[in-house]
């Protein structure tokens, strides 16, 4: 889904395109997956002119971004957790920063 705003984002899409600016970007914390493996998780907040989406980045897909970047997600998804709407970076996605 190509050139998508953060207002058209539903549970449930899948390779989301976006783009926008990171306006939060929080601290990796160490986390076990349901796999059993140890990675890190990063939440950041996400906002174009329509609004804004939590940003849940894995391992390194946080490397190089911090607050104030412009960014370019492709390959992307969303999906609810405990009630809120969150957008992830698939396997095949990937993330770009902009200027």
């Amino acid at each position: 889904m190509t050139g998508m705003k953060v207002v058209e984002l539903k549970d449930g899409h899948t390779n989301v395109d976006i783009s926008g600016e990171i306006i939060e970007f929080g601290e990796p914390r160490s986390v076990v997956t349901r796999y059993g493996q140890e990675t890190t998780v990063t939440h950041a907040t996400l906002e174009d002119d329509t609004g804004n989406i939590l940003l849940v980045l894995w391992g390194d897909q946080s490397a190089g971004l911090a607050k104030g970047a412009k960014i370019k997600l492709t390959g992307g998804y969303v999906k609810s957790w405990k009630g809120a709407k969150q957008l992830g970076v698939g396997r095949a996605g990937k993330i770009e920063k902009v200027d």
